[in-house]
Formats: structure tokens, C-alpha cells, sequence
């Protein structure tokens, strides 16, 4: 019995040591690596006394200089950017930036039931109980007798497609036409999703599941065949110099953007059920990759390309080149957060569509819409 107990303690005694020298690697190996560890800020801001004095950019620029610059002093450098250079334009977009909310006018939920698009120089919004609220792009202001055209039924989600205002309601699909509504009965590959991006040949869509990944799918028009490549998690899809470029960007931890080009989708994979585990970046080519920043928008204007870009909490219009980001407005100067955001322009008119999961979930949280020299965003609440 004695030798049986002393084994015991001897066995306990090892494990002991062995859980002791454990705990200690352990630690050892997490100081370690923070110590390797490297936060490294973005290569220099520039502000030019133009900037440093105005209104416009107050909040930011006093972030820049006390709590960032206290960050870089005390050793804990803010994430993202690293090596890049950011300068503030001294000859800015100078925008007109503004705030509107806009109650849903037919019943008490907050937040459409798909998301708004532009038709006939109308924003279109369908609330709750599946009706249609009409702004007018030029003033904002409904138009009240546009929406009675509209409402004579009840429908569940819309788009627009092919210049078309197309809704549904339960399975039976609809075109507006010649001020009424009439069957749609032609091949559609947006069930229950909004529209990403068209053009003659493709209607692109996407899938996102945060941080475990997503999907961006480009159907071809012309053979119904839908080819997809990975995209974590596209937010604006747009045509340049014949290729077709596709912005992603994603929130997770310290938060991401990048930017690929495709010059054929039709050579990617071919969309199918289970979708293929394959890799198409011979067809995807990378033009940027940032972390630490989001890029939740990109667009034209005046034949240059900005993005809605958010970093250090605050939202502001920049351009990227050569590894410099000059932010050309500051918007609202101060955090606009977004999630599952699409870019689409109208002619002239530049709308931006949103949810953000905390308060509206997946459904369109706000738009905003910029034209004739105005950035405006409207909440639904």
C-alpha cells in the first residue's frame, strides 16, 4: 500500500513540474512575441495650414494631434496603414455634408424591406406594409403622386435592372411598365439579394459571412451562366479600362481592403451546388491590400476615383495612389460605420446603400446620395 501511495505522489509530483514548466513556456512565449511584435503607423500625415485651420475638419484634425500623436509617443501605435503617407488635399471636394432622417410614412418599422435604387430621377424605398416612399434626387422632397402610381399592390422586395424598376411579392415577379405594373416572367438571378453591379453583360451579386469569407458572382445576361471568386467582402463593383475591378473590405479585428482586377469573369469558376473549393487568382489580380482600414465605397467624380474610407473612427473621402491617401473631404468628421454596403451611380448621382448591424440588421439602414456638389445621408429612423 505504502509503495503504491508513494508512486502516486511521484506521478503527481511529475505532472506537477511538467503543468509548472508549461505555464512558464507558455508566458515566456507570449512576452516573446509582443515583444517582436510590431505596430507600425502609417509613414507621415501631411496637413497643410489650410486644413489645420478649418471647421470642416476640427474633429480630426485635433484626433491627429493629441490622442494619435499620444498614441505614437506612448509606444502604442494605432493599426493600419503601415508605410502609407497621408496628406490632406489642400484643394479639397469642399462638399456640402449633411444629416436627414426619414420616418417610414405607411407604418411603425423603421427600415425598408430591400435596398433603395434610383428610377426616373426618384429614389425608390419600399417600407413596410410593402409600399413605395418616392425622393426626388433634386430636392429630396417626396413625390407623393410618383408613389400612388407605384402602390396600387404590395410587393416584398424591388431592384432595378436593365433601366427596369422590377419588384416581387411572394413568387410572382413584376415590371413597371408604361405606369403599371405587369408580369415579369424573364430569367432573374437576384432572389432576395440586392443588385451589386450591371452592365451588358453580367448582373453581379454577392455573399458575405463576415470574417469566415464570401463570394462575389458575376451572371453572364447573354448564357445565364453565373461564374463566382472568393471576396471578403465586395462592396462595390465598377468597369476600367475594360476590366472589371471589385473593392472588398471587412471589419473583423483591426478591419481590411483590398482591391482586385478581372479581365474575363466568364474564365473564373463556374458557380454550382456545393460551390468548388478552387482558387482563381489566375484570373484575379490584386491591385491593393490594406489593414487596419476600410474601404466601404468607391465611385467617380470629375474622372476621379474615391473611396468612403474609414480609419481611426472617423469616415472621409479619399483618393489612393501610389501608396499615398489624400483625403479630399471629411464628410461628416466623425465615424459613419456601415455594413453590407453597395455603390451604385445614376447618371450624375452617386447612391450608397447600407445596413449596420446593430441597430437595422440586415436590412438598409440609411442611403447617401451625392450630387451637385452634396454629400447627404439619410437615416430611416
Amino acid at each position: 500500500m505504502k509503495k503504491i501511495l508513494l508512486f502516486a505522489v511521484l506521478v503527481f509530483a511529475v505532472i506537477f513540474q511538467s503543468a509548472a514548466q508549461l505555464k512558464i513556456d507558455t508566458r515566456d512565449t507570449v512576452t516573446a512575441h509582443r515583444q517582436k511584435r510590431k505596430f507600425i503607423p502609417p509613414e507621415k500625415i501631411i496637413i497643410p495650414a489650410s486644413i489645420d485651420t478649418s471647421k470642416r475638419y476640427a474633429n480630426f484634425v485635433k484626433y491627429i494631434k493629441i490622442d494619435y500623436n499620444a498614441s505614437i509617443n506612448s509606444g502604442f501605435y494605432p493599426i493600419g496603414l503601415s508605410g502609407v503617407t497621408i496628406k490632406f488635399a489642400e484643394n479639397g471636394l469642399n462638399l456640402k455634408s449633411k444629416e436627414l432622417s426619414q420616418l417610414n410614412p405607411f407604418g411603425p418599422k423603421s427600415f425598408p424591406l430591400s435596398y433603395s435604387v434610383i428610377y426616373h430621377d426618384r429614389i425608390i424605398t419600399l417600407f413596410e406594409p410593402g409600399m413605395f416612399m418616392c425622393l426626388q434626387v433634386a430636392n429630396l422632397k417626396r413625390d407623393t403622386v410618383f408613389e400612388k402610381m407605384l402602390n396600387t399592390q404590395r410587393f416584398n422586395y424591388h431592384w432595378l435592372v436593365n433601366g427596369k424598376l422590377l419588384a416581387v411579392y411572394k413568387n410572382d415577379y413584376y415590371e413597371f411598365n408604361n405606369n403599371k405594373w405587369i408580369k415579369y416572367n424573364k430569367h432573374f438571378p437576384l432572389l432576395g439579394r440586392p443588385k451589386l453591379f450591371e452592365d451588358d453583360k453580367y448582373i453581379c451579386y454577392a455573399d458575405c459571412r463576415g470574417e469566415f469569407g464570401g463570394n462575389v458572382y458575376f451572371c453572364n445576361k447573354q448564357t445565364d451562366k453565373t461564374y463566382f471568386t472568393k471576396a471578403t467582402c465586395a462592396v462595390t463593383v465598377y468597369k476600367d479600362n475594360g476590366k472589371y475591378k471589385v473593392l472588398s473590405t471587412l471589419g473583423h479585428i483591426v478591419g481590411s481592403a483590398n482591391l482586385v482586377e478581372i479581365a474575363d469573369p466568364d474564365k473564373l469558376p463556374l458557380k454550382q451546388y456545393p460551390l468548388p473549393q478552387v482558387n482563381s487568382t489566375d484570373e484575379v489580380k490584386k491591385v491593393f491590400s490594406y489593414s487596419g482600414v476600410q474601404l466601404f465605397s468607391t465611385f467617380k467624380l470629375k474622372e476621379q476615383q474615391y473611396f468612403i474610407t474609414n480609419w481611426q473612427n472617423f469616415t472621409f473621402l479619399a483618393t489612393f495612389a501610389n501608396n499615398v491617401l489624400t483625403i479630399a473631404d471629411p464628410l461628416l468628421d466623425k465615424n459613419v460605420y456601415m455594413h453590407n454596403v453597395i455603390t451604385n451611380t445614376f447618371g450624375d448621382t452617386v447612391l450608397t446603400t447600407y445596413s449596420y448591424y446593430g441597430e437595422s440588421g440586415e436590412f438598409e439602414h440609411g442611403i447617401i446620395v451625392i450630387n451637385s456638389g452634396c454629400f447627404t445621408r439619410i437615416k430611416w429612423n
